[in-house]
């Protein structure tokens, strides 16, 4: 099948007098929101870095399933410029990522050398300014758990401040040595939003290059340890056995439980893919603990547990896809997730699926699972199941027989016959 081509107008489909948006007919909707959130991200940025003026930006938009037949050269530093190619028109990623770029050219104004400026300054104004943790930083549970999760997990190992200063394709992806990858990002992230909280001279700051090498020495234990007391990390048990609330779980799991999967070879893998159906193994609580990774299945299986240690009536639940002999190889489609009852209301305890983690009050059984079931997409042919337990040692083929032995959840009202 041939790709589809197509070429970039020479007119901009919409512009002012500081932004010229390229971009094929199929952004017009959205032209005028994204011109509008970079006029008001750059209006933001000159007052940060005391800037009076900055040259118009001229901004390329390309659909990434599209072949352009040509491209324009990009070259900032001549005329400020920003390229993007996108995946899926979504008017939140694409503004997140045009007020990024926006930030760094803004940014080379105050740095003689550019390239020897810290990566972590750069790239941490770049994520504090276009907005893309606002999701995050906005709600205080949920910026606890990334910061768990992200910067302080005990699957981690903070990379040393060398790390976060050099330029590379690799400094998102900084491989700590255990079973996960730092993102260098994150901390960078982290310490920009500390530094924009706690220092009053930030932006003055930024253009003296000795009081930056002299921040180094120090800034990011300051940072840890502000965010550390912040979040009461000391106070998150360390040992399963000795939690004893809901809200000391989902800390738990934060801080120690990373997503993913072990194969047969002990080695481990962060996403679901083509060699997980062959390989991966239902843990034990055992495996669990002891290696601290885990899938939604896994997870379940740990959450479980613990409401049963408790005393808490708890149902394990499995919104999976009927798979047979004709259908072995799709894509896993699975989602595993514990309901919990206390003080007569039922509680959704969602961990594995970062978007809706957190624990969801609703008033009955029913009312939870409703709520679970409304946030599948339209498209989504999955059927919810209750099981009863998760057996440790299946393939993923036999844990989606042993789910499959079980009839799917009545979804239907339940009508009162008092």
């Amino acid at each position: 099948m041939s790709q589809n081509t197509a070429q970039l107008p020479i007119e901009p489909i919409i512009q002012n007098d500081e932004f010229a948006i390229f971009c094929t007919g199929d952004l017009e909707d959205i032209k005028d929101e994204l011109l509008n959130q970079l006029s008001f991200t750059k209006m933001k940025l000159l007052k940060f870095f005391g800037l009076n003026t900055f040259p118009k930006v001229n901004i390329y938009l390309f659909d990434k399933n599209v072949f352009f037949k040509s491209l324009p050269s990009f070259d900032s530093y001549s005329s400020p410029m920003i390229n993007h190619s996108y995946k899926v028109k979504s008017i939140s990623k694409i503004k997140g990522v045009l007020c990024h770029e926006l930030t760094h050219l803004v940014y080379r104004q105050i740095w003689e050398d550019y390239y020897q400026s810290p990566i972590w300054l750069d790239e941490g104004l770049a994520l504090f300014f276009s907005g893309e943790k606002d999701h995050i930083t906005t709600d205080f549970k949920r910026f606890k758990s990334w910061y768990l999760e992200r910067i302080v997990a005990s699957s981690k190992t903070i990379p040393k401040m060398e790390f976060l200063n050099k330029r590379g394709t690799n400094f998102g992806e900084f491989v700590d040595g255990k079973s996960n990858t730092y993102n260098g990002y994150d901390i960078s992230f982290i310490l920009v939003y500390y530094l924009r909280k706690q220092c009053d001279n930030f932006s003055e700051m930024l253009y003296d290059e000795r009081s930056i090498e002299k921040l180094n020495e120090h800034i990011l234990e300051e940072c840890i340890a502000f965010f550390n007391r912040l979040f009461r990390v000391d106070d998150i048990k360390e040992s399963f056995i000795d939690i004893e609330t809901p809200d000391e779980l989902m800390g738990y799991l934060d801080k120690n439980i990373v997503y993913g999967w072990l194969d047969r070879q002990g080695n481990f893998h962060k996403d679901v893919e083509v060699t997980f159906r062959e390989n991966y193994r239902t843990g034990s609580l055992e495996q669990i603990l002891q290696s601290k990774v885990g899938t939604c299945i896994e997870q379940a299986k740990l959450i479980k547990t613990f409401f049963d240690k408790i005393g808490l009536e708890s149902k394990i639940f499995c919104r999976r896809k009927y798979e047979d002999e004709e259908t072995p190889k799709e894509k896993t489609k699975m989602h595993c997730f514990v309901l919990f009852s206390r003080d007569d209301k039922w509680y959704h305890f969602e961990h594995s699926n970062v978007a809706a983690r957190g624990i969801h009050e609703y008033s009955t059984l029913e009312e939870a699972l409703q709520a679970e079931n409304s946030k599948r997409h339209p498209s989504d042919v999955r059927v919810l199941t209750e099981i009863p337990d998760i057996p440790s040692g299946l393939s993923f083929e036999e844990f989606n027989c042993y789910v499959n032995s079980f009839d799917p959840y009545d979804m239907a009202p339940k009508i009162s016959t008092i």
